[in-house]
């Protein structure tokens, strides 16, 4: 047999349904809080919407929503000082928090990030919802916070609703303004 029909565990192609066809994707409720298992940390090439990246897979192992992903960007090469000081501060947190020695006299992307993989914190997970040119809206989920799994107790959060694109308010106003007070702004969205 070609090794291209081979999949990539080795084992014979199905052709069954539920191994051709893709899980929906679901949105994690804003607000959730569990502990999670680091999957992969790569670094993601810029594009034409941001500057390169760094991003940490997350499957959570607690909770409602046990076995989910969640992808953290953090934007240690953003060219806006403050939001790059910030992603570095996440990133030096993450690693205080799992006892991984950063070498300050390394550029990131010779540090062995990979040894992070399997290690686990408490994630507080939040919504987004951004409009598109066609009128209607992407959404999906970002790491808000990082905390101890232990000191993090674990709960699901509440739906976030789709706002609805009026004349007097602009959808992106509308999605992040109950987090008005909180001082979150469209910069502290990691993409």
């Amino acid at each position: 047999m070609n090794g291209f029909w081979q999949s990539s565990t080795g084992n014979s192609l199905t052709g069954k349904a539920e191994d051709a066809f893709a899980s929906q994707f679901k949105i994690i409720p804003d607000g959730t809080q569990a502990s999670a298992c680091i999957k992969s940390v790569e670094f993601v090439p810029a594009t034409n919407y941001g500057s390169e990246q760094m991003q940490i897979k997350w499957k959570l192992v607690t909770g409602d929503y046990k076995g989910f992903e969640v992808r953290q960007k953090i934007n240690i090469f953003d060219l806006k000082p403050e939001k790059a000081d910030r992603a570095k501060n996440m990133l030096v947190l993450i690693c205080k928090l799992l006892n991984f020695e950063l070498d300050f006299t390394k550029d990131p992307h010779d540090i062995n990030f990979g040894l992070l993989n399997g290690k686990i914190l408490g994630l507080k997970i939040q919504e987004f919802c951004v409009p598109k040119e066609d009128g209607g809206f992407f959404e999906g989920n970002w790491v808000s916070e990082v905390h101890p799994a232990s000191e993090l107790e674990v709960l699901t959060g509440t739906k976030m609703q789709t706002p609805i694109h009026t004349s007097s308010a602009s959808p992106l106003e509308s999605a992040l303004n109950r987090n008005a007070t909180a001082g979150v702004t469209t910069d502290d969205i990691p993409f």
